[in-house]
């Protein structure tokens, strides 16, 4: 196996919290832009870093290499944060995330899951339409996607 090859893990093993460090430091330091979103996607707001990097939940991430390119937390309550690199953007590392995410959460017993984004971020609205979740709009430009998670973990 390349030993730089992407892969989804399970993210609490103690020795992985160094890298999930590094990764929520890199998603502080970045730079916010304003206006029309960028090819990239916007930088992670607090608030989403701070879901982050609670350590409880079902939490998935992205390894390339050692390096952690994207974290997934889901709460008790069935809420998703999720997040990737800036410089991993765009290249459908969120999907695969999202993918193993709704299949461990129907082993281990969840029913819905409920991932808070805004209309500033097609790529994820797509990749959420592709695995069956329902984009509920809940005004000032905030939408909910509901993934149904027997329902949708078989597409993914």
């Amino acid at each position: 196996m390349d030993p730089d090859a992407m892969r989804i893990v399970a993210i609490n093993h103690p020795s992985l919290t160094a890298s999930v460090d590094g990764f929520l430091a890199e998603l502080r330091t970045e730079k916010r832009f304003f206006g029309r979103p960028s090819g990239w996607g916007s930088k992670p707001f607090p608030s989403l870093i701070a879901r982050l990097a609670e350590p409880s939940g079902l939490r998935m991430g992205a390894l390339e290499g050692s390096r952690l390119i994207a974290l997934a937390n889901v709460g008790d309550d069935g809420e998703v944060a999720l997040a990737i690199v800036a410089d991993r953007r765009g290249c459908g590392i969120g999907a695969d995330l999202l993918s193993n995410l709704l299949r461990r959460a129907r082993r281990v017993g969840y029913r819905r899951l409920v991932l808070p984004t805004t209309h500033r971020s097609p790529a994820l609205l797509a990749v959420a339409d592709v695995l069956g979740a329902v984009a509920v709009d809940v005004g000032l430009g905030r939408v909910d996607l509901i993934f149904d998670v027997d329902r949708c973990a078989q597409l993914a």
